[in-house]
């Protein structure tokens, strides 16, 4: 199962990042290099010492390449950095949750190739789900028996149907036969408030949903055929409360 892995996210790693997407996969490359040496050192440190301004310090080093990728289209007329790639926002919110949790306690031993696996890991390398270094490592030194992937199996199919019924009929359904018609009700009411507004908004917020939600079931379908089970991004969230 390990070797499974291993050799499925980097097969469709290189298939994403070859191509005319090359130059995002060499910023791919010398981004992980990066955080590899940030995570690294901080976790020497840490082994000895526990200094708040040490521990800012190394986490904005780790924002420090996606706040350059965001900030260098506003001030080089909407070019992106050379820097930026696919999925860099979360492979930051991973890098820092590693040096968070090490920061606190929870996390005590640091292996270059694991967290390497775990940053790569082709299912979620894009948009997540975001998942936690303990989490992941559990699972991946953990190969399931028979009955428990024949279960995860029956679920990954599960979401695969799911997330095509989110991804591709409802997403497409508020985001390209409602919105339109909903937006052009608001314009024609010509007032600030009315109802076709209030639809636009909801129709909006329910394409965003549908459209993130079906992409997240799709990567969790995946990471269960790959033995891992990764985390759900949303358990009802027109439902929770503040």
């Amino acid at each position: 199962m390990k070797i499974y892995e291993t050799v499925y996210s980097a097969a469709f790693i290189v298939l994403m990042f070859t191509g005319d997407k090359l130059n995002q996969g060499i910023a791919l490359i010398l981004y992980i290099f990066w955080q590899l040496a940030i995570v690294g050192l901080y976790h020497r440190y840490r082994s000895v010492k526990n200094s708040a301004i040490v521990f800012y310090l190394y986490t904005a080093l780790s924002i420090l390449p996606l706040f350059i990728v965001k900030l260098t289209p506003a001030l080089d007329n909407d070019k992106p950095s050379i820097i930026g790639f696919l999925g860099i926002s979360y492979l930051t919110f991973r890098a820092v949750g590693m040096i968070i949790e090490m920061r606190d306690g929870v996390q005590k031993d640091f292996k270059p190739w694991h967290f390497l696996r775990f940053m790569v890991f082709m299912p979620t390398i894009s948009s997540g789900p975001i998942d936690r270094y303990r989490r992941f490592e559990k699972d991946y030194e953990n190969v399931p028996d028979r009955d428990h992937y024949l279960d995860m199996l029956e679920k990954a199919v599960r979401y695969l149907f799911i997330g095509f019924l989110y991804k591709f009929i409802l997403s497409y359904f508020f985001g390209s036969v409602a919105l339109p018609d909903a937006k052009s009700m608001a314009l024609a009411a010509g007032t600030p408030i009315s109802w076709p507004l209030l639809l636009v908004m909801y129709y909006y917020g329910f394409y965003l949903f549908f459209d993130f939600a079906g992409y997240s079931l799709f990567a969790v379908a995946i990471s269960y055929l790959l033995g891992i089970q990764t985390p759900m991004n949303f358990n009802q969230p027109f439902k929770s409360k503040i």
